[in-house]
């Protein structure tokens, strides 16, 4: 996903902080940002009452006035609530919905911007290009149809960047790319997708989350990072969403959205990933291997195990389970829920043939760790309209250990299922010394390595030569 490896903390810390986002904004806007806001994670409130705006602001982690449906009851509100706001120092967002169309819109975004300080300011170009326009030189620029953008190019980013520095607020713009700057530094994103145009509202709801986002920020400083984490996350849900037509591709935005941030474990965990594998190991004890390779580096361990009874499979998770103690590492059951509820493993991993992940999570609870292979780019697209934490990507080199499994990704195929995720990915098939150099350059979040290391004659010092070309990866180039 385009823009939102950056910004994934922020989201997960979204949906941790639930800030309560106070929307002054549009009829035809209110229910699409009310639940763009609860699929983030975020708290909504939506008033146009003024005289509940001094108990309400305060409580409030930020405000976002958005004058699309504008009216006398929404002016008074929103000057009051922005007032409030700015007083206090809570973060605001101003949505200038269509504000060249009227004198009266312009009149009340030059005083919400002069005498309140929006902390940023998100709309389209042709409004960008206005409100520079009105702050800078006192002229009145058509806004283009009613609220469309009717402005692209250099003038619209020149504008963008002159309105931060008139306005002291950092300025979101959306287009083809959504371009987000302070007046000193720029920073665009990408992503989203075509029929994001068609559908009422996606813009207000952007700035909804631009809200949500700011509600983060414990000064004005952060508010360039709110901004692009938001637009990085709308695109992110956006291009990830299975619809291509605007009549379902709002529950499908919506759907991929709830799934952005929802980490239940350490997504690094995912680095060294060791899969057990009986017929590899040599006659050696499992528990004793798989310690080995967790003093040699293996951050997370899935138990495999396809040719013992269901007895056996419990015992082994419980053992394996009290000697991880302690540890940090996380340990998953492949396929099997019943032994990990048994065993209170952290979690499964499931196949494309196993359990359904909407089954599996009903029995786990919402706290357990599910990972899912994907065999194809369409399977990867659908995970992400689930809650899984994340992807195997299988197999990526032919493998002996799994003769069952489609046609592999190879490196470009890798690369591409990365892009398109909104999970974390680990590569499954082939991972070993000579092969993980290149699949870490992909992106992915770790190797899942099966033979390379239960087959080697001192798992620890196996792990441990992976972990270090773990660690390469992952080190800053100079």
């Amino acid at each position: 996903m385009s823009g939102l490896e950056q910004y994934r903390g922020a989201a997960a810390l979204l949906r941790r902080e639930h800030p309560l986002v106070l929307n002054i904004t549009n009829y035809v806007a209110m229910n699409l940002s009310a639940n763009v806001l609860l699929a983030a994670g975020a708290s909504p409130l939506m008033s146009f009452y003024t005289a509940e705006m001094e108990d309400i602001v305060p409580k409030c982690g930020a405000v976002v006035i958005n004058i699309g449906c504008l009216d006398e009851r929404i002016e008074e509100c929103a000057l009051k609530a922005a007032g409030i706001a700015g007083r206090l120092g809570i973060p605001w967002v101003l949505d200038p919905v269509g504000v060249g169309a009227s004198r009266k819109r312009k009149e009340i975004c030059l005083n919400l911007v002069r005498e309140c300080h929006p902390w940023i300011i998100r709309a389209n170009a042709s409004e960008v290009v206005c409100l520079q326009a009105l702050l800078g030189e006192g002229k009145e620029v058509d806004a283009g149809k009613g609220v469309d953008s009717a402005t692209s190019g250099e003038e619209a980013v020149q504008a963008a960047s002159s309105l931060a520095r008139l306005s002291g607020a950092v300025v979101s713009m959306s287009g083809e790319k959504d371009l987000i700057t302070d007046g000193k530094k720029t920073t665009r994103i990408s992503g989203g997708r075509t029929v994001m145009r068609e559908v009422t509202a996606m813009g207000c709801s952007a700035s909804a989350l631009t809200g949500a986002f700011a509600a983060l920020c414990k000064d004005r400083t952060g508010a360039m990072d709110a901004a692009c984490a938001a637009m990085a996350v709308m695109s992110a849900a956006g291009e990830a969403a299975t619809s291509a037509l605007p009549g379902t591709f709002v529950p499908a935005f919506i759907d991929s959205l709830r799934c952005i941030g929802c980490e239940r474990f350490d997504r690094k965990a995912l680095g060294l990933y060791l899969v057990t594998n009986r017929s590899a190991s040599g006659g050696r004890d499992i528990v004793d291997i798989v310690l080995e390779a967790v003093k040699g580096g293996a951050t997370m361990v899935q138990l495999r195990e396809k040719d013992i009874s269901t007895e056996e499979f419990i015992a082994l998770g419980k053992r394996l389970k009290k000697a991880l103690e302690g540890s940090g590492v996380p340990f998953v059951i492949n396929d099997r829920v019943d032994v990990a509820l048994e065993c209170d493993a952290c979690g499964v991993h499931i196949g494309q043939s196993d359990m359904p992940y909407e089954a599996a999570r009903r029995l786990l609870g919402p706290d357990k760790i599910i990972g899912l292979s994907v065999e194809n780019m369409q399977q990867v697209m659908e995970a992400n309209a689930l809650d899984v934490d994340y992807i195997g990507v299988s197999p990526v080199y032919a493998t002996p250990t799994k003769t069952d499994t489609a046609a592999p990704f190879g490196l470009d195929g890798l690369r591409e299922a990365v892009q398109k995720s909104i999970h974390p990915a680990v590569a499954i098939g082939g991972m070993n010394e000579n092969t993980a150099a290149g699949v870490l350059q992909t992106g992915v979040d770790g190797i899942a390595v099966v033979s390379a290391i239960m087959g080697a004659p001192s798992p620890l010092e196996a792990a441990r030569r992976l972990a270090d070309l773990l660690q390469a990866a992952q080190r800053p180039q100079r």
